[in-house]
């Protein structure tokens, strides 16, 4: 399962040229297991499916994803299987594409977030 997450503003008559400038901050996870170590720190249902959860904005994920970065380097030991398993860097690569997400949130804490 691949997730690419979007942080985007509203932007009044624009032309199609300029339809990437309203992206300020785009990311894709394409490795499956990023499912499992979501879930596993319970952070898929906001990572994944933010407005099922209410989160329309970046500044109302923050503190979720924060949790569950706080989560893993907890409890290293429980990732720590899904490293062996799947191949390792994973966990690190995930830990990374979350704490990027987390500052491009801070950046743009009034951006709207899109997910597919």
């Amino acid at each position: 399962m691949s997730l690419s997450v979007y942080l985007y503003t509203d932007v009044q008559g624009i032309r199609p040229d300029e339809f990437y400038q309203k992206y300020k901050f785009a990311i894709n996870m394409s490795n499956n297991v990023s499912a499992l170590i979501a879930r596993k720190a319970g952070i898929f249902d906001e990572l994944f499916f933010p407005k099922r959860n209410g989160i329309k904005y970046a500044n109302q994920i923050i503190n979720q994803l924060q949790a569950g970065i706080e989560y893993i380097e907890m409890f290293p030991d429980e990732f720590n299987a899904i490293d062996e398993k799947h191949g390792y860097g994973l966990i690190k690569e995930f830990v990374g594409y979350i704490k990027e997400y987390i500052e491009a949130c801070k950046k743009y804490p009034d951006y709207k977030i899109e997910t597919c």
